[in-house]
């Protein structure tokens, strides 16, 4: 049972090396908000963790993969990701308390934060990836406690691998200056705004695949229809495909990111001072 705990235990640990939104968001709050806030993203991102652990011994998994659940999931993280990249940058124009925690900044923001980052398809497809053959070999064994165990071990390597990467953070930040830290979060945020920019495209990639599973034929002038044999009634437009199909020419691209850069602007200005 140790050697088993142990193994999982080294296999959560290596799987959450890799860098991920998740990693670039606790350093972030490490460097400009102490070890606690960084702490919180990551307990946050665990919380989502346990759940689809849950989720999956109870059989929904079947559910947590299906293409309407993941298009959702998908368009949930463009959002969040893109909510916490712009946070970010609105973070880096403040004060960096590198003394220690900074009490101006909610500990629920932080935990928020990570858990939002951990709900995507990506994290559903790793869980499942993981737990699914040792669900079937633990309930083929009769043996609940196995598929526990392996689930405690692999939380407690990402757990260690969050620590490690938190007491760095730590205790380095005290030797950096608050112009680096400032650039630490604009970094942090150019980085997640590039992980929203590939959930967004999944979603569309997702949503397309999806309505062509519903049977729609094109004809050359570019209608649509539900089957085949109404091919000679009046085609029926799906809005919705035909927005998505627009939005990744260039100038639906060019309309984005002109739109985007518009509402930075507007969240950035500053205020006007009142006439005297």
């Amino acid at each position: 049972m140790i050697v088993t705990l142990f193994t999982y235990i080294i296999l959560g640990l290596s799987l959450s090396i890799p860098a991920g939104a998740m990693t670039v968001q606790m350093t972030k709050q490490g460097m400009r908000n102490g070890l606690v806030h960084g702490w919180f993203v990551g307990i946050g991102g665990m919380t989502v963790d346990l759940s689809l652990i849950v989720l999956i011994y109870l059989g929904f998994s079947s559910v947590l993969t299906n293409p309407w659940v993941e298009a959702v999931m998908w368009l949930l993280g463009f959002g969040f990701l893109m909510f916490i990249g712009i946070e970010s940058i609105k973070e880096a124009k403040s004060e960096v308390n590198i003394e220690g925690e900074n009490p101006n900044k909610s500990l629920l923001t932080a935990y928020l934060s990570g858990f939002k980052i951990a709900i995507s398809p990506a994290n559903i497809v790793f869980w499942i990836g993981v737990f699914g053959p040792v669900l079937v070999s633990s309930l083929g064994n009769a043996s609940a406690s196995t598929f526990i165990l392996i689930a405690v071990g692999i939380l407690l390597g990402i757990f260690m691998h969050d620590m490690v990467l938190l007491g760095f953070v730590h205790f380095t930040r005290r030797f950096l200056n608050p112009i680096f830290i400032k650039w630490v979060s604009i970094s942090a945020a150019i980085v997640l705004f590039g992980f929203s920019g590939y959930f967004g495209y999944e979603f569309i990639k997702q949503v397309i695949a999806l309505s062509k599973k519903h049977n729609y034929y094109k004809l050359k002038y570019g209608g649509y229809y539900v089957n085949e044999k109404d091919a000679h009634f009046k085609p029926k437009r799906n809005i919705i495909v035909n927005i998505l199909h627009y939005a990744v020419t260039p100038s639906g691209i060019r309309w984005f990111l002109g739109g985007f850069l518009y509402s930075l602007r507007i969240a950035f200005r500053k205020k006007q001072q009142p006439p005297l």
